[in-house]
This record gives C-alpha cells, sequence and structure tokens, in this order.
C-alpha cells in the first residue's frame, strides 16, 4: 500500500474520524483509557485499586469508579482467578491462548503479523499493535470487524508521519477504531505529563484516535499515568471524568483574591463529577470567558459576587464570605 499524497480530511477543521463500533471502542463512544500493568509480576489488589476499582469485600466483586480505566493490559503477569470476572482484560496473545480463549472479558494482543495468520482469534474484540513501519501490511485488516489497532508511536515518529497513517486509514476506507499507545522513560511526573499531552494531544484534537494507551517505567506510577491519561482527554475536551475548573489570571479589576478563591471552591466542590465551573474576577471579561461553563462565580462590585448558571444569572450580589456556600448549594439543588 503506498502513501498518497493528497489529504482526505480537512487539517483546519476538528472532524472526528468515523469508525465502526468494536465492543465499547470507537463509533460514538467515548475514547478509552488503558491502564498498563505489564510491568507486575503478579498483579494485587492495590494494582487494579491503581486503575480506578474498588473491591468489595462482601460480594468480591469490583466496582468501578468514574475515573476507572476501560481495559487492564496484564501482558503475560499472573493475576488471581478471583480477580478476573468483572474486570476487562487484555493480555498477549500466546497467554490469551493458552489461558484466556474461553474468558468473554479478557481479549489478545496481536501483533499485525500475528493477527493475519492466527488460526484463533476473539469473536469480540482483537487488539492488534502497529508502528508506522509496519503500514503495508494493514490492508488485510479491512476484513476484520472485531478488530481495534493500536498505534505504536515510537520516539522518533514525526507528528506528520503519525497524520499519515490515519489518512492512509481514510483512503483506503479501514475504519477500525485507533487507541493511541506511547511509551516513556520519564523520571519526573510533570515531564512525563507534558510529552505526553503533547504527543497524544495533538492527534486527539484533530479527531484522530479512539483511546489513549500510556506506559512508563516503574517510578512513574500506573495510578499516576491513568490520572494523565484522563487529564488528556479531558484537556481535549473528549471526556470528562472529575471536576473542571476554568480560572482568569487576575488583573486590576479583580475584585476578590482569585487563588485562594479558586482553592476554597476547588477542595469543596472535587467531588462533583463532569461538571465545569468558572472562577472569574469581575463582569467585564468574565461572561465571556465562562461562556462554556456549566457555574459561574464573578465579582459583581466590591465584596459581592454573581452566581450563574449556564451563563444565565441566577443570584446577584452575594457578600463574598458567603458566596462559596452559595454556589454550593445552587450546585447541589440543580443536580439532584
Amino acid at each position: 500500500m503506498s502513501i498518497r499524497k493528497e489529504i482526505s480530511y480537512n487539517p483546519f477543521e476538528y472532524n472526528k474520524r468515523e469508525t465502526i463500533n468494536v465492543k465499547n471502542i470507537g463509533g460514538y463512544n467515548f475514547p478509552v483509557v488503558i491502564s498498563d500493568l505489564s510491568n507486575k509480576k503478579n498483579i494485587n489488589i492495590t494494582d487494579i485499586r491503581n486503575s480506578g476499582y474498588i473491591y468489595n469485600n462482601k460480594t468480591y466483586k469490583w466496582k468501578i469508579s468514574q475515573s476507572a480505566a476501560d481495559y487492564i493490559y496484564i501482558g503475560i503477569s499472573k493475576i488471581k482467578t478471583e480477580f478476573i470476572d468483572n474486570l476487562n482484560l487484555i493480555c498477549d496473545n500466546t497467554e490469551w491462548q493458552k489461558l484466556y480463549f474461553s474468558k468473554s472479558n479478557i481479549y489478545p494482543l496481536f501483533s499485525i503479523k500475528e493477527y493475519l495468520f492466527a488460526k484463533v482469534k476473539s469473536d469480540t474484540l482483537n487488539f492488534v499493535k502497529i508502528n508506522l513501519q509496519e503500514i503495508n501490511c494493514i490492508k488485510d485488516i479491512k476484513k476484520g470487524s472485531k478488530v481495534v489497532l493500536v498505534l505504536d508511536i515510537g520516539n522518533n515518529d514525526k507528528i506528520n508521519e503519525q497524520r499519515d497513517f490515519f489518512n492512509i486509514l481514510l483512503i483506503n476506507k479501514i475504519n477500525a477504531p485507533v487507541v493511541l499507545y506511547k511509551k516513556y522513560n520519564e523520571h519526573e511526573i510533570e515531564k512525563f505529563q507534558l510529552f505526553s499531552s503533547g504527543d497524544i494531544g495533538s492527534l486527539l484534537i484533530d479527531g484522530l484516535g479512539n483511546g489513549v494507551w500510556l506506559y512508563n517505567h516503574e517510578i512513574i506510577s500506573s495510578k499516576e499515568i491513568k490520572c494523565t491519561s484522563f487529564g488528556i482527554l479531558q484537556a481535549c475536551g473528549l471526556r470528562i471524568s472529575k471536576t473542571e475548573y476554568i480560572s482568569c489570571p487576575s488583573c486590576g479589576r479583580t475584585l476578590f483574591d482569585i487563588q485562594k478563591t479558586v482553592e476554597q471552591i476547588r477542595k469543596r466542590t472535587k467531588q462533583f463529577v463532569g461538571i465545569k465551573i468558572a472562577i472569574m474576577g469581575c463582569i467585564v471579561n468574565g461572561l465571556g470567558e465562562m461562556a462554556d461553563a456549566d457555574y459561574g462565580y464573578v465579582g459583581g462590585i466590591k465584596g459581592k459576587v454573581n452566581l450563574y448558571m449556564n451563563k444565565k444569572l441566577v443570584k446577584q450580589n452575594i457578600p463574598e464570605e458567603k458566596a462559596v456556600d452559595e454556589l454550593l448549594k445552587l450546585i447541589k439543588n440543580t443536580r439532584n
């Protein structure tokens, strides 16, 4: 399959790449997050909890939290049988063939060549890892309707080459969902967050990619990696998993202490998942900057705060010392 010169999508507009729906990946589903525990020899309760799951000791079942990874990759690691039943797991194809092919919630990860020659495949979902150098092998994927491609982004792969990969899929009418995978070797969480956000986010905001799968060595925990994946999706506006805050940077018109107020509001509203709260210092810029927020906390006059919901003024001239309480009350009353 040769690389074509023409671009089959508009790079200046956001258009989500159309894909088929494979289980809960692709189609109209939110992008998925895959937690990677393959560096563990034996996977324990703590490891799975770090992927966002809560274990019920009475029912012996896992409960999914709002920020739980959609899939957990175990590679060839060992995991207790009693932990398996209500988790979505991915393992290497060789391990799946030996131990798990009869399990409806465990799915194989193939290399592209393994998949093309495999005699046994999952009837539900097959993950197929491919890198940019293997693009010529991809034409036969057209025949598989239960395939999710895992694009392995190398350290030397340029963003234009990654976009070429999706361009080739579009030109050849290959509509399998694609999970974006990248391996890092960072020692500092801030650097990992910065680099992964740039690498993965640049494709997601182009509408390219149906999931995030990040890996870093053991110095950065699987919990931090999972939280970074969700953070990237939220920053791209693709999946909200926690409260989002929008704040002005503060200027001479600001009518209250922005930093102090933001911290107070964050502490008292972090339990509300999936909402946006805007904290704006004045009415001049506040209305425009909070346009896409669910709730607005805006300085009206000195010592007074106005509260908004969906850009509509709902409470006016609240004394500053009572305003955070009133915001909390407004959120609780309108979310019930």
